[in-house]
């Protein structure tokens, strides 16, 4: 189900949530929404769920607005509520008629298995961990078997085996449907996207696949380099003259950070064999979120 996002704004009182946002979500494929806390990517899903209407523009689901396609959407909230006193089956079973599931429980069952939850299927909402408690959310979302699927912080307080086990089954609800995913941790995006859509104070600042994203903010890059052989003060100075060299940065364990363009490390191996010095080490340094996410919303 093809995805159409117009000019949507949305206030809340005097508050513009979201400013005048577009963006096309094809069928079948997995989008991600990221940006940092109070950026509109909250808002933007409930639009899309049919939960909120936009004060201007328009949201289109195959050219039907998503209020009358909600048999087709399956939406998790960031805090999902669920019925604490209801065992999970129960929940299921109840989320499925509302839905008009016909012989909901043989899906119910398949759900269960796909999101892990044999063990606690029998056990109150309540008592569930917040790892199941997210699985659960997810397989509520699943109930009437949806065309798209819309996760709002699918992993958020999880620990790293909990995020493993949510991110494996959005990977697999992925192959058969249209998934949008709303996150502000970019390894959420890149594990189980293949396009993210970047949110800033309630406006869109880009929009690329995930490689793209990486390639351009690794044009500056960051090195880890230690240089043995000559006087501390005199290597920051050599290095801090390099054209192609933004920034030269004290770290651990005597060891320099470089704020650099990518190709400067002919020129560092250069300067160390007119000056007699040695390089102990020259490793890259990973992007980090708030690299990439500095260098797609630098003005």
């Amino acid at each position: 189900m093809d995805i159409v996002v117009e000019n949507v704004t949305k206030h809340f009182g005097r508050r513009k949530a979201i400013d005048a946002i577009s963006f096309n979500v094809k069928r079948g494929e997995s989008v991600g929404l990221w940006g940092p806390g109070g950026s509109g990517k909250s808002t933007t899903m409930k639009i899309l769920a049919g939960i909120l209407s936009p004060d201007h523009g328009n949201v289109t689901f195959n050219n039907e607005h998503p209020a009358k396609l909600k048999h087709n959407i399956g939406y998790m909230a960031e805090h999902n509520p669920v019925y604490e006193n209801m065992n999970v089956v129960d929940f299921l079973l109840l989320s499925g008629e509302l839905h008009g599931v016909r012989q909901a429980t043989a899906r119910i069952a398949n759900i269960v298995h796909l999101c892990g939850l044999e063990e606690e299927k029998h056990k109150n909402t309540g008592e569930l961990s917040r790892g199941c408690r997210q699985r659960l959310g997810i397989a509520q979302a699943l109930v009437h078997d949806p065309d798209v699927l819309i996760l709002d912080e699918p992993t958020t307080g999880l620990d790293p085996k909990q995020i493993a086990k949510i991110r494996e089954i959005i990977r697999v609800i992925g192959k058969g449907k249209t998934v949008i995913i709303g996150s502000h941790l970019i390894a959420e995006i890149e594990t189980t996207c293949g396009r993210v859509v970047i949110m800033n104070e309630g406006k869109i600042v880009a929009s690329k696949n995930v490689a793209e994203l990486r390639d351009a903010s690794d044009k500056n890059t960051r090195l880890k380099l230690s240089i043995k052989g000559g006087d501390r003060r005199q290597v920051k100075e050599a290095l801090g003259n390099l054209p192609g060299i933004h920034r030269v940065t004290e770290i651990e364990n005597h060891c320099l950070e470089l704020t650099c363009e990518s190709d400067v490390k002919s020129a560092i191996f250069d300067m160390c064999q007119r000056e007699h010095w040695y390089i102990a080490e020259l490793t890259p340094v990973p992007a980090r979120p708030e690299d990439i996410f500095q260098h797609v919303t630098r003005k």
